[in-house]
């Protein structure tokens, strides 16, 4: 048979069974969820026996795809709603199905290429499973970069915001110098926040919205202080001026760590590379003696088995040596 037909084959059947394990562990009980909530509401809410009236909705509703069909489809699982989230937080402009399409693409392509190569099916799959999550990784790549650069923009943030109310501003007022005096992404997301507010939403909601676009222990402090001034009065420049102390304080405690734990992630990427490196050298110098890895079915699996080990062994000594501050 075709190993470009068997190639293909693997591939629908890996895409099959990936759909049923995570409709049946993930989506089965959110829905079961979903509708016993629904249920509940509709039996103790007079709007919900009542016809929806056709009323104008202002919400802007982001779709997850172009075509009416797969946006209906990606709505029905939850999970497209935090890929989408983790897309906006990564300000990539990138629809889900699109995201979705790429890494199918790529999971397809590899496969058959690496079949083609090797002709050794674990590793082929290895090799696109790999492959086809680099979009993902990208993304949380970019994510992490943008919020490491909210985060050290806020405590300048701040202080603009203790200037402005300094100066007899109002608390929106003082959002939306921020929104035109800072650079992204604060600009853009504090631009945001008052632009919700401008239309009619309410600072607690416009403030949690801001929270949940950028979940960063900085800003839930921020705005934690900031609604509870609101609610039992005191001075917010005060209050403002001490927790951007705190977060420099923070900051610098953070870089004392990360100077003291530099051997241990030294150590650990020494660890992981030591192992890969030996291996090519040895292949190099003696192919024969490496090739039973790759040509004996007990070699696969010790592969696989050794590959797992060094990312394990990473990841724990990535925890060890990672401290929060």
């Amino acid at each position: 048979m075709d190993p470009i037909l068997i190639s293909l084959g693997i591939f629908f059947m890996a895409i099959l069974f990936i759909g049923g394990v995570y409709f049946f562990i993930w989506e089965m009980p959110e829905r079961n969820k979903r509708r016993q909530i629904r249920d509940r509401l509709e039996s103790i809410s007079e709007a919900g026996r009542r016809a929806p009236s056709p009323e104008l909705d202002l919400i802007k509703k982001e779709l997850l795809s172009d075509v009416p069909v797969i946006n209906k489809i990606l709505l029905q699982f939850s999970h497209s709603n935090r890929l989408k989230k983790l897309i906006n937080q990564a300000d990539i402009k990138l629809q889900v199905s699109t995201f979705i399409l790429i890494s199918l693409i790529l999971f397809a392509l590899s496969a058959i290429v690496s079949q083609q190569l090797t002709n050794i099916i674990p590793v082929s799959l290895l090799v696109a499973g790999f492959l086809s999550s680099i979009p993902l990784l990208i993304v949380l790549y970019k994510r992490k970069r943008r919020f490491d650069k909210f985060e050290e923009l806020f405590p300048e943030a701040l202080d603009l915001l203790t200037r402005a109310v300094k100066a007899g501003h109002a608390f929106n007022t003082g959002i939306e110098m921020i929104a035109e005096e800072m650079v992204d992404p604060i600009s853009k997301e504090f631009r945001t926040t008052y632009d919700e507010q401008n239309f009619g939403l309410p600072l607690k909601q416009a403030l949690f919205n801001l929270v949940d676009r950028i979940p960063l222990l900085d800003l839930r402090f921020f705005v934690t202080a900031v609604l509870m001034q609101k609610e039992t009065g005191g001075n917010l420049a005060e209050i403002l001026t001490n927790l951007s102390d705190v977060i420099r304080e923070r900051f610098k405690i953070m870089g004392e760590v990360r100077t003291f734990s530099a051997q241990g992630r030294l150590t650990g990427y020494i660890l992981t590379a030591v192992p890969v490196a030996m291996g090519l050298i040895l292949s190099m110098m003696n192919w024969q003696y490496m090739s039973a890895l790759f040509n004996e079915k007990v070699g696969h699996y010790m592969l696989a088995v050794a590959g797992f080990c060094q990312i394990l062994g990473y990841i724990i000594i990535r925890k060890i040596v990672k401290i929060k501050v």
